[in-house]
């Protein structure tokens, strides 16, 4: 008499091999959406500097960022602020500083994988969008409200 089927070794040895597997996969997929909510936040804050000098030119004739914490004046502003806020609660609520108003910064740490105790992600009034260096301001500096670059 033939058989025809599979030894328990056989059988346990495939299971092992998909099991280990299935357990690569689910380690590379949780870093995978922590990747995603820092890509939204990027994102989301990019658009921030754009809806700030639009609300620059239409709001106050182009010379100041006057109003751009006030939900009523700002409604898209606090709409992104509140974007951030839902993907990473540690973010500011607002952006600095609220006068004086020729120059705005907000700094929001990323989550894992790209977290860092001495680098936020940040977008300031003079254009740019990029890691920061955490200072006392948040990330932003005190007095020029300027995103404070890592040295390269």
């Amino acid at each position: 008499m033939q058989n025809k089927g599979f030894t328990l070794i056989e059988l346990l040895v495939v299971i092992a091999i998909i099991g280990i597997l299935a357990g690569i996969i689910v380690v590379s997929m949780g870093n995978a959406q922590g990747s995603a909510n820092n890509a939204k936040i990027k994102a989301t804050m990019s658009q921030m500097r754009s809806t700030a000098e639009l609300h620059k030119i239409s709001k106050n004739g182009g010379m100041s960022y006057e109003d751009l914490n006030d939900s009523t004046e700002a409604p898209e502003m606090k709409r992104l602020l509140d974007a951030v806020n839902a993907v990473q609660s540690a973010a500011p609520d607002a952006v600095l500083p609220a006068t004086p108003t020729d120059a705005w910064c907000y700094a929001v740490p990323l989550l894992p994988p790209e977290d860092s105790a001495t680098e936020n992600w940040c977008v300031d009034s003079n254009g740019y969008v990029g890691k920061n260096v955490v200072g006392t301001g948040g990330g932003c500096i005190d007095t020029t409200y300027n995103c404070v670059k890592p040295n390269p």
